[in-house]
This record gives structure tokens, sequence and C-alpha cells, in this order.
């Protein structure tokens, strides 16, 4: 397989994905280049033919993945404020796809609330009164979030913005369990990182700082977005001179985003106080606390924050280099020279010292996307469930472990790649899940152990159904990563004072 074909792959993976979501509601992407990328991979793999896998990907790329992206960074301008900003993505995605009707409506709304910060309030109301008559409710919630009408929204049917809006106007205990409710069949980090301020409201007007520290962190939202959360939550857990200063400096500076300057206004004018909330609400506050803080050490991140990581897929890149600089990435002489594990077909093996450098090396291209692209994938997570020192322990008796039971277990040839470790960081992850003092119990470690199993579940499907692949070097590299896992948890994480918020 060449690096054509992993990109087709992709191309198809994403286009299914896109017309999968389309059904639950609206795309940045192309449907129609969904599928057609879709078709045109499929039939370039099955000729094959490289013009028709090329188209795939551009389909995909221009009409698909650059709007979606587009739209998203659209979006999170506007939820830091800048809604210039916002007007500008949705207008390049504009460019890719002219007749995409939603995206139009989504710039719309963006300028109106712009001009109506700027003081035309004409534009906004025009523009709701629209929507409302076209049945355009869910686009005239985000309208009336955007300006601040919380009086509209506290009996809206859209219950994340009645939350908000119920919090916003002082009925903070009624507005932590409408978000209580909202959440309960789906609380996780993934729904608090889908809501942000939803989530971030109750916590906010409930005085919970430490809370609200840690979302705004994870949640990476821009300095005045979050500056602004700080200081709701400090005036609402009664430091008012820390509150007063906070939101002070966010209407003094003219840089801050005229949302954001005009919500610390308002917070200002009317400081939310310290609220006594009844037994049900604290308990959809402790549970959005136990959610934050398996959500910073169980979702996914960016490999870049997670140097561990990138140090390990860089290590390969060398060895990488050095395989084709002395002799070639599929000869196997040179595989052997540089220290891969090695079984004749009489049964007489090369180890030693070979248990663990087999780990750095890969045969050919597409076995060193593959296995980089695990370890892009499960690394950050694990290093930051563990710690650096933690996952590079896991990493290298998961990677002994695999190498021990391809010395036992393993079939005759040459036995190369980084998955053994990758399959010990996936155990890790499982182990994560289940055993860590800050994730035991919640949803976001169901979540996260569930989508490990379904990543063992098709690894091993691809090892029965291909013989090349070392079962043997998999199971040991799991095992080894999971072991490892549980008797770090046991003997430093659990002696180690907890972190997180409190």
């Amino acid at each position: 397989m060449n690096p054509l074909e992993l990109l087709v792959i992709g191309a198809i993976a994403g286009s299914a994905g896109t017309l999968v979501a389309r059904r639950g509601g609206h795309t940045a992407g192309s449907p129609l280049a969904a599928g057609l990328a879709a078709a045109l991979g499929l039939v370039g793999r099955t000729l094959p033919h490289d013009g028709l896998m090329w188209a795939s990907v551009a389909l995909f790329v221009l009409w698909v993945l650059l709007p979606a992206r587009l739209f998203r960074r659209a979006r999170r301008r506007a939820a830091a404020g800048d809604l210039p900003g916002a007007v500008q993505r949705v207008t390049w995605a504009l460019r890719l796809r002219p007749r995409a009707t939603r995206l139009r409506a989504w710039r719309r709304l963006w300028q109106v609330a712009d001009a109506w910060y700027a003081g035309d309030a004409g534009p906004a109301e025009a523009t709701r009164v629209e929507w409302l008559a076209d049945g355009q409710s869910a686009l005239v919630v985000h309208l009336d979030a955007l300006t601040h009408q919380w009086a509209r929204l506290q009996h809206s049917p859209a219950l994340d913005a009645q939350a908000r809006a119920l919090c916003e106007l002082g009925q903070v205990e009624a507005g932590v369990e409408l978000v209580g409710r909202l959440l309960a069949p789906r609380l996780g980090w993934a729904a608090l990182a889908g809501m942000r301020g939803t989530a971030l409201a109750p916590l906010a007007f409930a005085g919970e700082r430490a809370a609200v520290a840690s979302a705004a962190r994870q949640l990476r939202l821009s300095g005045p977005v979050s500056q602004l959360w700080r200081g709701t939550a400090e005036l609402a857990a009664g430091a008012t001179a820390a509150g007063v200063e906070t939101l002070g400096g966010l209407t003094e500076d003219a840089g801050v985003p005229a949302p954001v300057r005009r919500a610390a206004a308002g917070r200002l004018r009317e400081p939310p106080g310290p609220t006594a909330l009844g037994p049900a609400a604290q308990q959809v506050i402790g549970a959005l606390r136990a959610e934050l803080v398996a959500g910073d050490r169980l979702r996914a991140r960016a490999p870049w924050r997670a140097p561990l990581t990138v140090a390990l897929v860089l290590s390969f890149a060398l060895m990488f280099a050095a395989e084709a600089l002395t002799g070639g990435v599929t000869d196997m002489r040179t595989l052997l020279n540089l220290g891969a594990l090695y079984r004749d077909g009489a049964g007489e093996l090369r180890a030693g010292w070979r248990i663990l450098t087999y780990g750095w090396l890969h045969y050919g291209w597409t076995h060193l996307l593959v296995n980089s692209g695990m370890v892009l994938a499960v690394g950050p997570v694990v290093e930051a469930g563990l710690g650096r020192a933690g996952a590079a322990l896991a990493w290298v008796v998961a990677v002994v472990t695999g190498g021990l039971m391809i010395a036992q277990l393993g079939t005759p040839g040459v036995t190369v790649g980084a998955s053994g470790g990758a399959m010990g960081w996936i155990g890790a992850l499982v182990v994560l899940a289940i055993l860590h003092p800050q994730t035991r119990g919640t949803r976001t470690a169901g979540a996260a152990a569930r989508v490990a199993a379904v990543v063992l579940g098709l690894q091993i499907l691809l090892d029965l159904s291909m013989p090349e692949i070392s079962v043997a070097g998999h199971l040991g590299g799991l095992l080894g990563g999971a072991l490892t896992a549980a008797l770090w948890i046991a003997l430093v994480v659990r002696r180690a004072p907890r972190e997180g918020t409190t």
C-alpha cells in the first residue's frame, strides 16, 4: 500500500463520516462532493487507477474538508467574540461552496450581531422576524444568545440556551438543575466540550472558581473569554474585589472584542453573588467537576502538546532515514543490521538487545505512517494520564514484552515495527479509564474505554486477516502496557497529591 492509497482511504472514511453526519444535522462540507469522493476512491482503488484516486482526494479536500475546517474556525472565532473574524472565515468557505444556503445564514447571523454591537440594532431585529417567519428557530436562538437577549431565552425550547439564560438572569439553581437534566443522558467530556458556555455558566454562577479555570484551559478559550468567566466565578464566590478587578480590565481594554466587553460591563452592573444550591443542584455541580477532571486526563489532544509522543515519532523517522541511507527501507539485511528480530526456518533466533530495537524499525513507508498515526492518536492521552515517566515506562515495557512474545511464539522471519508499543499504550489507556482515581466511574472514562475496546477489536480482526502481522508481538505489547499502567497507578499515582478541580 503506497501513501496515495492511504490518502484515498482517509478520503473515503471522511466522506462517509460527512454523509452520516448530514443525516443528523448540518455539515459545512458538500454531501455531493463527499459521495463522489467516496465513489471515485472506491473505483480507483478497485481498478487501480491513480487518476481516479487523486480526483477522490482533491474532491474531498476542496469541497468537504476545507469548508468544514473553515466553518469550524469561524464558529470558534464567534465564540471568542471576534465576529468580523468569523464572517471572514465563513466567507472563505462560501468561495468553495457558493450555493451553501446554511453557510450564508451563519454569515448573516454574525454580520447582524456585529452591527448590533456597533449600535445598529435594526438588522438584527429584522433578521430575527424573518427567521421566525421562516421557521428558522435554531438560528433565532443563536442570534438571541449572541445579542444577550436572556429574557427571551429563559423559556426557549432550546434547553441549553434556556439553562444559560436562567443562570444569567440570577435563577442559578434552576439553571444548574436544567443543565443536569440536559446532560444526564450524555454527561461526559465530549458533551461538556460541545456545549461550552452552557456547561461553563452553571459552574461560574455557582462560584466554582477552580472548575471554571480548568474548563477554560481544557476548552482552550481565548484570553478575554476565559477572563470573563473567571471574573464571573469570583463574584459569585464572594471574592468581589478580585472579580471587579478581573472584569474591569476587560471593560477598559479597547482590544477586547465587543461581545466580551459588553458582557463584562453587564456583570459589573448586576454582579452575581453567592448562591445557596439545593442537593440536586450540588449533585450536578459535583458531576460536572468530576467529568472535567476526567477530561483533563482522558480527552483527545493535539500531538504537539505531548513532547514524549512527538519525540518518539521523530525517533522513528530518524531510524527510518538510517534504513534508507544504509541499504533501503525494505531490505532485510539492512533491518537485521539495525536491530530487527529474526527467527529462521529451523527455529534459530536472533534476539538479545533486538527485543527492544526492533520497535524503532519499519518496513516501508506505509508501515511507518500507520504506526506513527497510532502513536500520535493514543500517546497524548496516555502521556497526560500517566505522566511522561509513566508513559515512557509503559512504552519500553510493551516493546520488550512484545519482543519476548515474538521470541517465544513468533513465526519465522524478520519482525520490526512500533505496533507492539502502540498496543501497549492502548492497553494502558483502558487501565487508565478503569483504575485511575481521578477518572474511575465517570462517563468520560467509560467513553474512552469503549473507544479503546473498539480499536482493539478492529486490530484483532486485522491481525487475524493478515498473516504478516505479528499477533504475538501485539498481544505481548498489550499485556505489558496494561500491567505497567496498573502498577504505575497503584504505586505512583495513588500516592501522589490529588490534582484537578475541587
